[in-house]
């Protein structure tokens, strides 16, 4: 190397550069307009970024940006306080420069100033390096869900090979419409006919008021750590979202208490339509509202017609509705989750994973 390899701040004349580090690195299907978007709402327009804290460190080399980890600013509930934790994201290096990966990490994970740190959507590889610096696995990050609406979009999708014996007998058409339609019968048998009487008020809306707070106080009582989600929370994470507007549910009572409330992302993606439940938030033991909710998410995929829809490690009351209702759950070698706080803001219940509280909303 003719210079030395630079660990500084991000400035703000380095975004093309690290837009084209990132497009090439992570292989980024977004246009380099589409990725300014992103990241002023990630950080610009994020009410919770500091100045203290710079929204990206960088590695510099020849006055070229080789390696980057961006950390978005997050609220974060840990114990009885309310912080302000970042989550990185984005930890792109150019392959020359992998070895000097572990300065960027070494800088996130060692940052005293901030009190929670967490990572998330990380690769295996990638993980073993943020665990070098203290951080720990959350277990829950390792389970996924999804369930199959239009299986023979699918199946399609899954076998376009093109090639070999197997895709020269599927593609005469007749085994895979047999397969297909085998599955949508067991969907429409367990689910198709379910009628029953609605017991709450499940709306529609494109905004988050106050009720959103109250539900906020009494939910977040149950959870030792999860990002705060309050209306200010909420309007930046999903209504001043760039790109597509997602669908939002509430439910109330006859008294017209809210009860939950949950989000979904309808998203195209390699010829794909899919759903992602980004938020089904309800006190941890009503079952009514997390059933109503999650048969409007149901109602709502079908309207758009989706071919899968997708969701989180969310709560344990949860994860068993999703499996009577035919999500099916996938198990990786990885958690899509590394944390760790400060002496200051560590508690011992943050080792209870029982206590968390973490969806795909989650994901930066």
């Amino acid at each position: 190397m003719s210079e030395q390899v630079i660990l500084r701040a991000f400035r703000d004349g380095d975004l093309d550069d690290v837009i084209e580090l990132r497009t090439k690195v992570l292989h980024s299907k977004l246009s380099h307009t589409r990725e300014k978007k992103l990241w002023y709402w990630k950080f610009n327009s994020n009410p919770f970024s500091s100045s203290r804290i710079p929204h990206a460190w960088v590695l510099e080399h020849e006055g070229k940006i080789v390696g980057s980890i961006e950390q978005v600013a997050v609220p974060m509930k840990v114990g009885e306080k309310i912080v302000i934790g970042y989550i990185g994201c984005d930890f792109a290096v150019q392959e020359k420069y992998r070895p000097y990966g572990v300065i960027l990490a070494n800088k996130f994970w060692r940052n005293r100033k901030i009190p929670f740190s967490m990572v998330t959507t990380t690769g295996e590889g990638v993980s073993d390096i943020h665990k070098v610096f203290g951080a720990k696995e959350l277990m829950l990050g390792r389970y996924s869900w999804f369930r199959i609406v239009h299986s023979k979009n699918i199946l399609r999708k899954l076998l376009d090979c093109r090639s070999g014996v197997i895709w020269k007998i599927l593609s005469n058409g007749w085994l895979l419409s047999t397969i297909s339609g085998l599955l949508d019968l067991v969907f429409k048998m367990k689910n198709g006919t379910k009628t029953y009487r609605r017991k709450l008020r499940i709306e529609k809306t494109d905004e988050f008021d106050s009720e959103f707070d109250k539900l906020w106080r009494s939910v977040s009582s149950h959870y030792d750590i999860l990002i705060v989600r309050n209306s200010k929370y909420l309007r930046w994470r999903y209504i001043d979202y760039p790109f597509e507007r997602p669908q939002i549910f509430s439910a109330h009572d006859d008294a017209g208490n809210m009860r939950g409330f949950a989000v979904v992302q309808v998203s195209v993606s390699d010829a794909m339509t899919h759903a992602g439940i980004m938020e089904l938030f309800t006190e941890p033991s009503d079952k009514v509202a997390q059933k109503e909710l999650l048969q409007a998410v149901l109602t709502c995929a079908n309207k758009h017609k989706v071919d899968i829809i997708l969701a989180g490690s969310l709560p344990l009351q949860v994860c068993r509705l999703l499996k009577r209702n035919l999500f099916w759950r996938r198990k990786t070698m990885h958690s899509k989750y590394l944390f760790k706080t400060d002496e200051v803001t560590s508690f011992h219940g943050s080792k209870r994973e029982g206590n968390w509280f973490v969806s795909r909303g989650d994901y930066h």
